[in-house]
């Protein structure tokens, strides 16, 4: 794998996740603390849409440019 490529997914879901945290800081999006939470301060909610906005971002990237991250044919086996 590239390292450059390493580089950047970190860099980009590093600023995703500072972005995105403002966000929800600023909207007050905050997740309950309750006896089951692994956290007990307060902690937003933004954890699993940086993931996701990342590896949207990427999977397009490398659609437009013909390559293949996975082979779709073999998830349909």
């Amino acid at each position: 794998m590239n390292v450059s490529l390493i580089i950047l997914v970190l860099v980009t879901s590093t600023v995703l996740f500072y972005v995105t945290q403002k966000v929800f800081i600023n909207r007050n999006k905050f997740d309950e603390i309750n006896p089951r939470s692994s956290h007990h301060t307060q902690a937003t909610k933004n954890g699993g849409i940086v993931v996701f906005i990342t590896l949207f971002i990427f999977s397009v990237f490398y659609y437009l440019n013909g390559d293949e991250i996975i082979r779709i044919q073999i998830l349909f086996l």
